[in-house]
């Protein structure tokens, strides 16, 4: 390979470099905001049809209710001691009240916020009702996993230890170098992340968030310390 080409690879690299911080700056919060605003339409749509054809235990505007109750329960259980709350000073209630709370008041504000709250059982009241509340039930869904985050950062401290660990057994050995491995493990972990929490956000019923963000923590870890243990040997 030619000094010219060289010099053309470690530009390329260079450029993918920004391009990857840029991605960071701009197109991650982009894609939180989209996954906050389509799961709450598929969380909607999935309650609409339910009412329609009252596959839920509860009529009208009564099971969207039922779960905001619930998710509000799990909040207060689940986050009670937060290490974000540890570390930052900032309790759940202030955040609760600085998003939540902000968002229900603007619902209030614009006079359908009655709706979430009244004993619709039917009629476009209960549809108003039911789209109020999931959208506040996305929102508090949203707040509870960015507290649960610490655990992930855990679990990808845990894997990247042990990943690390495994590397140097590899290059004190006769390991293989494997790179599909390492582009496959490297490409899985944002999914890690993101599958978790559209699939919480967009559930149509009341659910323990334990349920879904321990396992795919646990899988965020493991995919960390795959990545970690398949890197090339020899930088």
């Amino acid at each position: 390979m030619s000094k010219e080409e060289k010099k053309d690879n470690r530009v390329k690299k260079n450029d993918e470099g920004r391009r990857g911080g840029l991605w960071l700056l701009i197109d991650f919060p982009i894609a939180i905001v989209s996954a906050l605003f389509l799961s709450a339409f598929i969380s909607y749509l999935i309650e609409a049809v339910g009412m329609f054809f009252e596959w839920w235990d509860l009529p009208g505007v009564l099971h969207s209710q039922k779960m905001v109750v619930s998710e509000l329960g799990y909040l207060n259980d689940r986050l009670d001691k937060s290490v974000i709350e540890w570390m930052s000073g900032v309790s759940v209630k202030e955040v609760f009240d600085s998003s939540v709370g902000s968002v229900a008041e603007f619902f209030g504000f614009i006079g359908v916020g009655e709706y979430a709250q009244g004993d619709y059982r039917g009629g476009i009241g209960a549809y108003i009702g039911a789209f109020v509340n999931i959208v506040i039930l996305t929102f508090i869904r949203f707040l509870v996993f960015v507290f649960a985050l610490p655990l992930f950062f855990i679990n990808a401290w845990v894997g990247f230890v042990i990943g690390a660990f495994e590397r140097d057994k590899r290059r004190a050995g006769i390991g293989r170098e494997s790179g599909a491995i390492f582009q496959f493990t490297r490409r899985s972990v944002p999914f890690t992340v993101g599958i978790p929490l559209f699939l919480y956000l967009a559930w149509p019923d009341s659910i323990d968030p334990l349920f879904i963000i321990y396992p795919f923590a646990a899988f965020f870890g493991i995919m960390v310390a795959y990545a970690t243990a398949s890197y090339r040997k020899y930088m």
